[in-house]
């Protein structure tokens, strides 16, 4: 019998981070309750919660003591503080492995699968004994994949024809992904020149798509480990996000009504363009789902970034000028650091707005003064606003009179 647990370094770190976690609720439950708070909502929720965290920590620390893997003499099974699942040696259809856990797969659905954790000592152990008696599903699957796409008459009339298609596949999935990448990296860190920084990024979206379109299934957008058919994803994805990301950083909409309803029909019209023949779009199991509810959220953004950026970048509406005074300043941190202007209500606003301004302008202008905004109508019928002296865009530095 051999029996694994996690390592003992992340042994050690998790019981000196519960430590501490329980340490500081524990003392920030001692510090309300002996303040008191007029509010007694606040009173007691604060507290309720840090007990919560409290009890989750103390399970941790329990779990990490309890948690175990076991290869016995007929079976395999892992126990932690409230479950336990086995599969007999006979009952194991192989396994796969990601990041973070090895997954041992039964024979049978009326089975569930044991998962290990990898942060456990020994894995390569596991891994090993795994290796010797059934077989990496992960190659497996990849192996399949080949001989389905070698025998796929959709590919090429004759199997050499077929494996000349996956090369050209792979290395038209290549370029998608290195200069969706590329013009990801151009708009998002340096957009110089802005309209052509933007319209980069939107225009290798679409090829990817087309390409995968094109490729009759060949090429997909999910990416799987070990895989035969090549993936566009990091083409796709990084150009999609980075659209969306510019669009909020740079734009100030103020109606987001019609920002949603424009992007819904982009986001129909491309779901209809990639969902048609797809074998990706399927609902039928957990993994299915989920990949096809990510590929909608990848659309989404792309779509919402689009309309929004090209809204802006084709405006050539004549601006309404207001002179507007600044509420107050504030920075937005995080992954990307934003700075933010709230103006006074101007026009027929009546409410303060938000605006978003570059680092160099929030720092050369103090709440109270007064800045000149213009309202623009929007090309595509969004209505939107900048701040006249911060020339975050090229497409600002020379508004119309």
């Amino acid at each position: 019998m051999k029996i694994y647990r996690l390592a003992k370094g992340w042994t050690i770190f998790v019981y000196i981070f519960m430590v501490l976690v329980i340490a500081g609720l524990g003392w920030g439950i001692f510090n309300i309750l002996s303040k008191g708070n007029p509010n007694e909502t606040v009173y007691w929720l604060g507290p309720t919660l840090m007990m919560m965290g409290i009890g989750l920590s103390i399970y941790l620390i329990f779990e990490v003591k309890k948690d175990t893997f076991v290869i016995a003499k007929d079976r395999i099974y892992t126990t932690g503080t409230f479950y336990k699942r086995s599969l007999n040696l006979d009952e194991i259809r192989g396994f796969s492995v990601n990041e973070k856990y090895i997954f041992i797969e039964p024979t049978t659905k009326g089975k569930k699968r044991v998962r290990v954790s990898t942060y456990f000592g020994r894995t390569d152990d596991i891994l090993a004994w795994l290796g010797e008696r059934y077989p990496d599903l992960d190659e497996l699957n990849a192996q399949q994949e080949h001989e389905e796409i070698l025998s796929n008459p959709e590919f090429g009339w004759t199997e050499e024809q077929r494996e000349h298609r996956l090369t050209q596949a792979r290395r038209q999935a290549r370029v998608v992904n290195v200069f969706g990448t590329i013009a990801a990296a151009w708009a998002f860190f340096w957009p110089h020149p802005y309209f052509w920084s933007m319209i980069a990024p939107m225009a290798m979206f679409m090829v990817g798509l087309v390409v995968t379109k094109l490729s009759n299934g060949l090429i997909r957008i999910e990416e799987k480990k070990n895989s035969a058919y090549p993936s566009v994803l990091y083409g796709v994805i990084f150009t999609g996000m980075c659209v969306m990301v510019r669009a909020l950083l740079d734009f100030n909409i103020l109606d987001f009504k019609k920002a949603w309803m424009l992007t819904g029909v982009i986001t129909t019209l491309l779901i209809i363009l990639v969902g048609f023949k797809n074998s990706e779009l399927k609902f039928k199991t957990g993994t299915e789902i989920f990949t096809s509810i990510f590929i909608a959220v990848v659309l989404m953004a792309y779509s919402f970034g689009t309309a929004v950026t090209l809204n802006g970048l084709l405006d050539t509406s004549a601006p309404e000028v207001f002179t507007v005074k600044i509420v107050s300043k504030h920075v937005s941190g995080g992954k990307v650091t934003t700075y933010h202007l709230m103006l006074e209500p101007w026009g027929d606003q009546k409410e303060s707005e938000d605006a978003t301004v570059s680092s160099d302008f929030y720092h050369s202008i103090d709440a109270g003064e007064s800045v000149e905004v213009y309202r623009m109508k929007g090309e595509l019928g969004i209505p939107w606003f900048f701040v006249a002296e911060d020339m975050i865009l090229d497409a600002k530095a020379n508004p119309n009179p």
